[in-house]
């Protein structure tokens, strides 16, 4: 699958999309991401996931050794509304081969799901892989 350059920039993250496949992919660039370059970034793909008809995102979070615990309630509570409300049904995380994050990330989780039961974020399919290939293999199923 071809994935095209979005023209936004940002220090710790890129973003590439497929139309065909109806995909964004988001990946992290740095090993951590302040809070509001984040945000910036995130509102950013807004616009372009309305206008090309984006269905799926995958955020490849590999590089990432931390994820600031205030970003991870934002783009739940806040940012993931925003994607329901575009028609985003499907994110595809590939998390860092850390065993440490991978925990932290659940714990963070566990608890945003907990104290947030009305938020869009659970209602959509929400699944974790190992690789780039892995995520773009499963955009079909």
């Amino acid at each position: 699958m071809h994935l095209s350059p979005l023209d936004i920039s940002s220090s710790c993250l890129r973003a590439e999309y497929n139309t065909n496949n109806s995909i964004l992919v988001m990946s992290s660039t740095k090993e951590y991401m302040p809070m509001e370059d984040f945000k910036k970034f995130c509102l950013s793909l807004l616009g372009p996931i309305r206008t090309k008809g984006l269905k799926t995102l995958v955020f490849d979070k590999r590089s990432l050794r931390i994820f600031h615990q205030g970003s991870m309630v934002w783009y739940y509570t806040d940012w993931k509304d925003e994607l329901y409300a575009l028609g985003i049904r499907k994110i595809i995380k590939i998390l860092p081969n850390d065993t440490t994050f991978q925990l932290s990330v659940k714990i963070g989780r566990e608890k945003i799901e907990n104290t947030y039961p009305e938020h869009k974020f659970h209602d959509i399919n929400i699944r974790y892989v190992k690789s780039l290939e892995e995520a773009l293999a499963t955009v079909s199923t």
